[in-house]
C-alpha cells in the first residue's frame, strides 16, 4: 500500500497539469494605477507623462513598473492610495518638512522660510515642496544655541535654574549692570566666574557667584524688603547707569560709598 501511495505522489509531482503557484506580478495598467491612486482617467496619463516612474508599452498597451512604482509613492507626500498606506516613508526617513522643522523649534514656518533664505540650512525641492535633508538640520543645530527643541529646552530650563544673569546678579548686589560687567572684567575677581551659553545668552552659575560672595569682602547681597524700596532703588540705579562706568566702579569700590548709596535708597521714601 505504501508503494502505491508513493508511485501516486510521484506522478502528481510530475504531472503538468499541477497547479503552480502564482508569479508575483511585475506590471500593472495605467487604469490599475489611477484606481489605486483615485486619479481620473487624464490625471492618471499626465502623471505617467511625467516618468516620475518606469513604464513602457506592452501588447499596444501602457504598463507601470510595480516596483518602480512603489519606490516613487516611498519618496513622495502628494499623492495618497485609496487603501490608506501611507505616502513618503522613505522620503520622511531622510528629510524634513517646512512645517516639521517649525514644530520642532517650537516656532512659525516663516521663520524656518527665512533660515532656508539665509542658506543657514540646506533645502531640496520634492514636488515643489522644500524638504529639509535631516544631516543638514542636525549640522545647522548644532552650530547655534538660540533656537532649541522642546527636550533641549526643558534641559535648558534646568540649566537656568542653577544660573543668572547679569542683570540678576546686578539686582542681587544692589549695584547697576556697569559694575557687575567690570566686576567680571576685574583679573581681582573673574577667576571666580564660570559661565555657561544657553539661547546665545551668557549666564553666571550660581555656585560660582556664591564662590565670588565666599572670596572677597567688598561685595555683598543686597536683599530689598519690600516692592516701594525696589522700586526707588532701580530709579537711583536707572540714573548710576548714566554716570562713567570707571568713576562708578571706583565709587562702589569704596566700602563708605557704597554704604552712604544704600542708605540713600533705604531713606527715599
Amino acid at each position: 500500500m505504501d508503494d502505491v501511495e508513493e508511485i501516486i505522489l510521484k506522478i502528481s509531482e510530475e504531472s503538468p497539469c499541477k497547479r503552480r503557484p502564482t508569479q508575483k506580478r511585475t506590471w500593472m495598467t495605467v487604469p490599475e494605477m489611477g484606481k489605486l491612486l483615485g486619479l481620473k482617467k487624464t490625471d492618471r496619463y499626465w502623471l505617467v507623462h511625467k516618468n516620475v516612474f518606469e513604464s513602457k508599452e506592452i501588447a499596444g498597451k501602457i504598463r507601470i513598473n510595480i516596483a518602480s512604482f512603489e519606490k516613487w509613492y516611498a519618496n513622495q507626500i502628494k499623492y495618497h492610495k485609496v487603501t490608506g498606506e501611507e505616502p513618503g516613508k522613505e522620503l520622511k526617513s531622510w528629510s524634513y518638512s517646512v512645517k516639521e522643522v517649525a514644530d520642532l523649534l517650537g516656532v512659525d514656518d516663516y521663520l524656518v522660510y527665512e533660515l532656508l533664505k539665509k542658506n543657514q540650512m540646506e533645502a531640496v525641492i520634492v514636488d515643489y515642496w522644500k524638504r529639509i535633508p535631516k544631516e543638514s538640520f542636525q549640522n545647522w543645530y548644532k552650530s547655534q544655541s538660540r533656537y532649541r527643541t522642546k527636550e533641549d529646552r526643558e534641559k535648558d530650563a534646568l540649566l537656568e535654574d542653577a544660573t543668572i544673569t547679569m542683570p540678576e546678579m546686578a539686582q542681587l548686589l544692589g549695584t547697576t549692570r556697569s559694575a557687575v560687567y567690570t566686576i567680571l572684567d576685574n583679573p581681582k575677581y573673574s577667576h571666580f566666574f564660570e559661565f555657561i551659553v544657553i539661547a546665545e545668552k551668557k549666564r553666571i552659575t550660581k555656585e560660582s557667584f556664591q564662590k565670588f560672595l565666599e572670596g572677597q569682602d567688598w561685595y555683598k547681597l543686597d536683599v530689598f524688603i519690600n516692592k516701594e524700596s525696589q522700586r526707588i532703588r532701580k530709579e537711583l540705579l536707572n540714573a548710576l547707569d548714566e554716570v562713567n562706568p570707571e568713576l562708578l566702579a571706583k565709587v562702589l569700590a569704596n566700602p563708605e560709598m557704597r554704604a552712604l548709596l544704600n542708605s540713600l535708597a533705604k531713606t527715599m521714601k
